[in-house]
């Protein structure tokens, strides 16, 4: 059967913008903003190191659970968009957290459901991790110092925000986000994120952050457009 030339060009035109749609390419939304705390400054006392002070009290250790820029931007806070179908390849994530000078690095990741973590010891000295998540299975293993030690390593494979600490060493945290779709930014100092190549479409973002308060917003991202989402996070 010959199907009509209009009919033809309505069809390749629907399933070609299906596909752009789903790999989100030239015709991909992106969502931007700037996540910013309007209260107190946080007071940057040096944290407290009461034991293994060869390796742990080099350098003054401070806290990281909340770092304001002048200008009020948050680092590492964390934005996902929920329920995206696309195609956008999962950024590079070495899913390592090391363990130097007594401090977990980096303080906050994120990685892709499924990955491997591996968890190393850095320093001379023994340590512990211990993960602290919401839905994956929990661990605490002991660790022997650097040269000694093999990686400890774990599968995290549902969505979950972890906590990770030392139970060594009491000042020592740090955060592994798993998330189920590359459509996610980790703010730097400065707090601003950007999230591109979406496919069109209404998604519900999630503004994340281990001291302040979680943000949940539905937003409309229509093809080829940029839309701006800054954030004011308050105390929990």
């Amino acid at each position: 059967m010959k199907i009509p030339q209009a009919i033809g060009c309505v069809v390749v035109a629907a399933l070609t913008w299906g596909a752009a749609a789903r790999a989100a390419g030239p015709e991909g939304a992106t969502i931007r903003g700037t996540l910013t705390y309007k209260g107190p400054p946080p007071r940057m006392q040096p944290m407290e190191v009461d034991h293994d002070q060869s390796c742990c009290a080099k350098s003054q250790i401070l806290p990281e659970t909340l770092l304001v820029s002048a200008k009020g931007g948050v680092k590492n806070g964390v934005v996902w968009l929920e329920g995206v179908q696309g195609e956008k390849p999962w950024p590079a994530s070495s899913g390592i957290l090391d363990q130097q000078a007594c401090v977990f690095l980096p303080h906050v990741q994120v990685v892709a459901g499924g990955t491997t973590v591996q968890f190393l010891n850095g320093d001379p000295i023994i340590h512990n991790v211990h993960t602290w998540p919401r839905t994956n299975e929990s661990i605490s293993v002991s660790q022997l110092a650097k040269g000694a030690a093999r990686p400890i390593k774990r599968t995290f494979t549902a969505p979950d925000e972890i906590k990770v600490t030392c139970d060594v060493h009491k000042w020592m945290s740090a955060w592994i986000i798993v998330r189920d779709n590359p459509y996610f930014a980790l703010t730097g100092e400065d707090g601003a994120f950007e999230i591109n190549g979406v496919p069109p479409g209404s998604y519900k973002m999630v503004v994340w952050h281990e001291s302040l308060e979680r943000v949940e917003r539905t937003v409309k991202l229509e093809a080829g457009a940029a839309r701006v989402e800054d954030v004011e996070l308050k105390s929990k």
